[in-house]
């Protein structure tokens, strides 16, 4: 059990982690107005509206990135099928969460809940179903 739950929170630390780093690489590339009120979801909204697509999908890529890093983390430390699949519903749900309090535009707001479950996906199968056997048995 405390296999399980060190490994759920690991695959969480590590998506955020991920998902931290690549946006802050994307904010570095595409920076944000000096003058942006961030207690105010509208004024935050209004440069998502008109940024270059590639500063979105970099947004796209991290949550994409997170959900796969951290489902692999997950998956490996506790050595169950669905660790992968927890960790992706969790940055889809933060995802949500990001699109319901910041307008984005709506392809935006169906790749919050596509990429970090395809990410999800390919985390659970990185790892051979031998080694995920052998590791329920510890």
């Amino acid at each position: 059990m405390v296999r399980i739950i060190g490994g759920i929170v690991a695959g969480a630390a590590a998506a955020v982690a991920v998902i931290m780093l690549i946006e802050t690489v994307g904010h570095l590339a595409f920076a944000l107005p000096d003058d942006l009120a961030l207690r105010d979801p509208e004024s935050v909204g209004q440069p998502v509206q008109v940024m270059p697509v590639a500063a979105k999908l970099i947004v796209v890529f991290a949550w994409f990135s997170g959900a796969l890093a951290g489902g692999y983390v997950a998956k490996r430390i506790c050595g169950r099928w669905w660790a992968a699949w927890l960790i992706a519903a969790l940055v889809a749900v933060a995802g949500i969460v990001n699109v319901m309090m910041i307008p984005h535009p709506v392809w935006m707001q169906i790749a919050a809940v596509i990429a970090p479950l395809v990410g999800g996906l390919l985390a659970g199968h990185l790892i051979p179903a031998r080694t995920e056997r052998i590791n329920a048995r510890s």
